[in-house]
């Protein structure tokens, strides 16, 4: 069974929250050798004002869209992390729910490394 916890500052009256859509269109590549991320931040905090600065920059034609909104208190159609089956779906065609982790809260993390 899916269980929920909340605890200290995680818990949050959700009533009242709205369903979000954030959509992501200005993805730049960034080439190691000739641009440090300090003059990416830079360039990004100038984007609205036109300057031959950001003609540097090398666009890449992509879009993100994040549909963001409160879960059901039981979801249906869940798949582990692992993208493995909760349980079978008596119908393939739903659109399923995807448990998530969340990182420990630590400082320093090791590379290579799996968080549970």
């Amino acid at each position: 069974s899916l269980e929920r916890t909340t605890s200290g500052d995680e818990a949050c009256n959700l009533t009242s929250f709205r369903p979000a859509t954030l959509t992501v269109t200005n993805f730049f590549k960034q080439e190691g050798d000739r641009l440090s991320d300090e003059d990416l931040y830079k360039f990004l905090a100038d984007m609205r004002r036109p300057s031959s600065v950001l003609r540097r920059l090398r666009p890449i034609t992509a879009q993100l869209k994040i549909d963001i909104s409160p879960a059901p208190e039981n979801p249906h159609y869940c798949l582990t992390p692992e993208l493995l089956q909760v349980k079978l779906y008596p119908d393939s065609r739903v659109r399923p729910t995807r448990e998530i982790l969340e990182f420990p809260a630590r400082d320093v993390y090791v590379p290579n490394t799996t968080y549970r």
